[in-house]
């Protein structure tokens, strides 16, 4: 019942690996691929291809493997303090995130 699978990450506070996970991130010497962590996840789960959320989506897709199966909590067990959104060095450089309540609750709330 709480457990959705997210639509782009770009607010994560949050983030449990398994084992399984952790090892397809290092075996596909993903460390190559520099860009923020909430954009990789997005991207290495091939979350957010129309540009909508990131326009370096199509950019960056090329040399991050899809290889994460992404899934979240609601309510969310770990969330940002109050007014740290203001704070963010990304949070609101894309076009269609300027606060909280324009970020995706799941894939298909886009």
């Amino acid at each position: 019942d709480h457990v959705v699978e997210p639509g782009y990450t770009l607010w994560t506070v949050g983030y449990i690996l398994r084992l399984e996970g952790a090892k397809a991130l290092l075996d596909a010497q993903v460390e190559r691929a520099f860009l923020p962590l909430d954009d990789f996840f997005s991207v290495a789960a091939g979350r957010g291809m129309d540009g909508f959320y990131n326009d370096k989506v199509l950019e960056w897709k090329p040399h991050v493997p899809v290889l994460l199966r992404p899934f979240a909590l609601t309510p969310p067990l770990v969330m940002p303090y109050v007014g740290s959104m203001f704070l963010s060095d990304t949070a609101k450089v894309r076009k269609a995130t300027r606060y909280v309540e324009d970020l995706p609750v799941s894939q298909d709330d886009r």
